[in-house]
């Protein structure tokens, strides 16, 4: 099926970036030798996340060894964040907050982590991003939230906001968003939703959504191409607002 808005051609993050001129590294457990200050390196890693961003500069990388960071974080400079994998690379936030907030940086990019807990796991304002193989679960309000962002999302998985029983799995407010071969399993009241924003959803799966699983409201402009999506109540794809139901339309592509 293909529901989408014609003339849609969403901006991309995914353009080759300068490679790092700092790479610093995490490792909660460090084999320098006791009494040297942690410099980033591999022989003395920072042993936080929080340590580590505080040290980096704009562009920098920085390299998660596995392990379960719990350190709500706080971005504000362009970074890219490297993990060992989803579920063995794992940062978690407090239940009461956001577990990673990216504000003020303009080009932040996750690969290879796992995002969990927190009322809300990643929200990004502004900016172009870009996150790849990253699973984000756990959360009670929303599991990705963006507000006048660019977002590319490749590869990654939401699951289990709120179990599916309230809450969204992606929120987008204004801004764009680029998914593909994305599964969102109970991530929410609704999966998808996006508000005065442009879509592209391409081999997207949405499932166990209590209400609907894809949203689009406000003049929000979506192109689906492919995918699997499955609401339990509602309707299953959703265009409210004047501009969103007349640019709405499915036609023959798969």
């Amino acid at each position: 099926m293909l529901c989408g808005a014609s003339g849609l051609t969403p901006s991309r993050a995914d353009e080759t970036s300068a490679a790092p001129t700092v790479v610093l590294s995490v490792r909660q457990e460090t084999s320098g030798q006791p009494g040297q200050p942690a410099d980033g390196s591999e022989a003395r890693p920072f042993l936080s996340l929080r340590a580590a961003l505080a040290a980096a500069p704009d562009g920098a990388l920085v390299r998660i060894e596995a392990g379960i960071y719990r350190e709500p974080l706080v971005i504000t400079r362009s970074i890219v964040l490297m993990g060992k994998g989803a579920g063995r690379t794992r940062i978690v936030g407090d239940p009461a907050g956001t577990a990673v907030e990216v504000r003020g940086a303009e080009r932040v990019q996750l690969h290879g982590l796992s995002i969990e807990g927190g009322s809300t796991c990643l929200a990004f304002t502004g900016g172009t991003h870009r996150l790849q193989n990253v699973e984000l679960r756990g959360c009670t309000q929303a599991g990705l939230l963006g507000r006048g962002a660019s977002i590319q999302m490749l590869s990654s998985a939401i699951s289990d906001v709120n179990g599916g029983r309230d809450g969204r799995g992606i929120d987008l407010d204004g801004g764009v968003l680029e998914a593909r071969l994305v599964s969102l399993q109970a991530a929410g009241r609704r999966g998808v939703v996006l508000h005065a924003a442009r879509g592209l959803l391409e081999d997207v799966e949405v499932r166990e959504s209590s209400l609907s699983a894809l949203q689009v409201t406000d003049g929000a402009e979506a192109r689906v191409v492919r995918g699997s999506y499955q609401g339990r109540g509602g309707a299953t794809l959703y265009a409210g607002g004047s501009r969103a139901e007349r640019s709405w339309r499915c036609g023959a592509e798969s």
